[in-house]
């Protein structure tokens, strides 16, 4: 699981990543961060192949399945949680079923 903590971090992960779709909702979302202001107040996590839920639950404090909010973009989703009236957990989550193929064979 990548786990960025703060703007530096998931700007970090952007020049990392390999596949576009989730470089794309990375790059989105810290333009969001960033112009809201809510770099102290947003943690990203991406779930990559072999990531149990146990250890998502354990990140977010609550069962990874009662999001607050949640959109698909493609064979990926992006999940809210509210974790305060002033912080956010932002995951992304590809679906099972694509696998490591799903971004043209890269690795994430």
């Amino acid at each position: 699981m990548l786990n960025l903590t703060n703007a530096a971090a998931i700007d970090a992960a952007i020049q990392t990543v390999t596949c576009p779709t989730l470089k794309r909702l990375l790059t989105d979302r810290l333009a969001d961060i960033l112009t809201c202001e809510l770099q102290d107040l947003t943690h990203v996590l991406v779930m990559e192949p072999g990531d149990a839920e146990a250890e998502l639950r354990a990140c977010l404090g609550r069962e990874p399945r009662d999001w607050d909010w949640r959109e698909q973009h493609g064979h990926w989703w992006e999940l809210m949680y509210l974790a305060s009236d002033e912080f956010a957990f932002i995951v992304f989550a590809e679906e099972p079923a694509f696998g490591q193929q799903s971004c043209e064979g890269t690795d994430r």
